[in-house]
């Protein structure tokens, strides 16, 4: 049997995988945890026969690195919360496994995300119109207990922020090439709110990127599973990732942050 050896690119997203299962509420030990972000991560013939950590004596200096770079963004104020990395294995019948998939329970959220919550609930209650609706049903509350009958019926609302018709219809469109089936699945349900996609498995031509190029508001190449096209990077509204699930999810979500902006 020939010795697997992993690239630098594979031993990030495998660390970064294991490092999140390490993090949320899980009983795996930490080889366990290495193992099932290998199987998900990596493609059946990079994967490796893993006795235990020592198998891997990097891995260690990679969880410390990610579990600094989480502390520092927490120190400076943000609740940090890893992006969540999915699994580039291909499904026979996404339609039917999403169907069997329980429905999520708080023991599948990660610490991490249950803190980002409480910050974001935490950051609406100190909001200036709710603060100030807090004082006055308290003061409205005392007078009518005290002074019975002294206030009018309360017939003052807080007007609620509805979101217009373009920002709930509006959709990005992009155009991803080279993206595994599987992939195509889990990014299609994590943006199904915000982004329509076309998803290219072959590379196509130069010509045939122009032309979509015209109708979508980008086209991305994951450069990892597809041929470079020369002439493309000419393109005004086309762009190359890497490879990697969260390079792909960092600059759609850029664009999508945008959008909302201008809207």
């Amino acid at each position: 049997m020939s010795y697997i050896k992993w690239t630098k690119a594979d031993r990030q997203v495998v660390a970064e995988r294991a490092f999140e299962i390490r993090m949320s509420v899980t009983t795996e030990t930490d080889i366990d945890c290495v193992r099932r972000a290998m199987s998900e991560m990596l493609a059946t013939d990079k994967q490796r026969d893993l006795r235990g950590m020592s198998d891997l004596p990097w891995m260690q200096e990679q969880w410390r690195t990610l579990t600094k770079n989480a502390q520092s963004k927490t120190a400076n104020g943000r609740v940090w919360s890893m992006p969540r990395v999915q699994a580039i294995t291909p499904v026979v019948n996404p339609r039917i496994e999403n169907e069997s998939i329980p429905e999520p329970t708080i023991k599948d959220i990660s610490t991490m995300d249950l803190w980002a919550e409480l910050g974001r609930r935490i950051s609406d209650m100190m909001e200036g119109q709710h603060i100030k609706k807090m004082i006055r049903d308290e003061v409205n509350a005392t007078l009518e207990r005290r002074l019975p009958g002294l206030l009018p019926p309360d017939e003052v609302q807080l007007p609620v922020e509805q979101p217009s018709q373009k920002e709930r219809q509006y959709k990005l469109k992009v155009c991803v090439i080279g993206l595994l089936n599987g992939q195509q699945e889990l990014i299609k349900k994590q943006y199904k709110d915000t982004v329509d996609f076309l998803f290219m498995e072959k590379t196509p031509s130069i010509h045939k990127i122009q032309q979509t190029a015209h109708h979508y508001d980008w086209v991305i190449q994951m450069i990892k599973y597809s041929t470079q096209v020369k002439g493309a990077g000419q393109i005004e509204k086309f762009h190359m990732c890497g490879g990697l699930l969260t390079q792909l999810r960092t600059f759609i979500d850029r664009q999508v942050n945008q959008t909302q902006v201008a809207a």
